[in-house]
């Protein structure tokens, strides 16, 4: 089977890890899949193979025609059984223009309808209705359930759940090292947030608990965003110092050390469609903090009924100092955290996200 997937924009995010973890189990099971970025935001992917982008930085409005025949072109040339394209624009935009050239598209909805722009959504709703979308993933049941209460009949049809999967490369460096490679002292309790650096991912208060906390906990950030300068001044404001470790966009590799050299992984996000960031945490066995969101009581949900992570109010910043220090304060309940994770893990194996995107590629196509 020979897929062409489509994401909006290339940088580490969610949609764009879920496109190319699935990129890899496909062509290791034998399929032929390649993944096309429409625009380089941030060059996280750049150099993998089977990747690539239609445009090398952000589209300008009067290059949206220019787009459509690169979107087009790619397709005609590549002749994939299957078109698959994540996030909102990237359904609308190179779902119409695969249909028009009479190929088979299957949509992945990465939000909430209500956390997207209306013209996305509107055009997304109209898609479905019309048949445009052979199939329609949605990464969540929270998804999936506002989806079906807020479209047609006809779109809820073709609309499928499809929960994620994470794979994390090897990295074998010790965490001393990785600590001293990120000034992070031996003695130090290392909190980590992975994720860009922008208003959904909720950071300021996560900031603001860190002015809160004793002297020896720090935090280190992985990724970059729209908000870099003013999360660092905020930083600075609040006299944080040496405690910040602002690593930015890192391998994943990389990730995968220093989430082996972290101590609690704190994910304080206003909103997730699926939240992929603490589910790869957890697939290191590293203790989870989460915001109290719907999506999360769903995907930390572990089969005897508890929860895989703690759960904190997002904005909140004296609840979340008060709940680090918790956790880091009680090694038992840490262990059974470490615990937790490792059974999430294993619910979002790579293994079972494969097998459902080849079940509905099967029913559909």
């Amino acid at each position: 089977m020979k897929i062409l997937q489509f994401v909006t924009q290339m940088e580490a995010a969610g949609a764009q890890g879920r496109a190319i973890n699935l990129q890899t189990e496909l062509n290791r099971r034998g399929h032929s899949v390649e993944t096309v970025f429409l625009y380089i935001k941030r060059p996280a992917f750049v150099g993998i193979d089977g990747v690539s982008s239609l445009f090398n930085r952000p589209i300008r409005i009067w290059e949206v025609p220019l787009l459509f025949f690169r979107i087009w072109k790619k397709v005609r040339d590549s002749k994939p059984d299957i078109v698959m394209p994540y996030t909102h624009w990237s359904n609308v935009i190179v779902g119409i223009v695969s249909f028009c050239a009479g190929y088979n598209v299957i949509a992945n909805q990465t939000n909430p309808p209500n956390k997207e722009p209306k013209l996305a959504h509107y055009l997304d709703c109209l898609w479905g209705w019309m048949g445009i979308y052979k199939a329609n993933i949605a990464n969540s049941k929270t998804t999936y359930q506002v989806m079906a209460q807020r479209i047609s009949s006809r779109y809820k049809q073709r609309l499928r759940l499809v929960r994620l999967g994470v794979f994390m490369p090897e990295n074998s460096q010790p965490k001393g090292e990785i600590r001293r490679r990120n000034q992070v002292p031996d003695e130090a309790s290392l909190l980590l947030h992975v994720g860009r650096l922008a208003k959904q991912k909720n950071l300021p208060p996560l900031l603001q608990a860190m002015a809160l906390l004793p002297s020896n906990i720090h935090l280190a950030c992985v990724g970059d965003g729209e908000l870099k300068d003013e999360l660092h001044q905020l930083a600075n404001s609040l006299n944080l110092g040496e405690r910040m470790h602002w690593v930015g966009e890192k391998s994943r590799s990389e990730v995968t050390g220093l989430l082996k050299a972290a101590d609690l992984f704190v994910f304080p996000s206003l909103f997730e469609g699926f939240g992929l960031a603490p589910v790869e945490a957890a697939a290191v066995g590293l203790p989870l903090l989460v915001s109290d969101i719907p999506t999360f009581h769903e995907v930390m949900a572990l089969p005897d009924g508890r929860l895989a992570a703690e759960m904190v109010p997002p904005s909140d910043a004296g609840a979340i100092a008060y709940n680090i220090q918790r956790i880091l304060g009680n090694s038992d309940l840490l262990e059974d955290l470490k615990s937790r994770s490792r059974v999430l893990a294993e619910k979002y194996s790579l293994k079972n996200m494969a097998d459902d995107y080849e079940r509905c590629i099967e029913e559909f196509v």
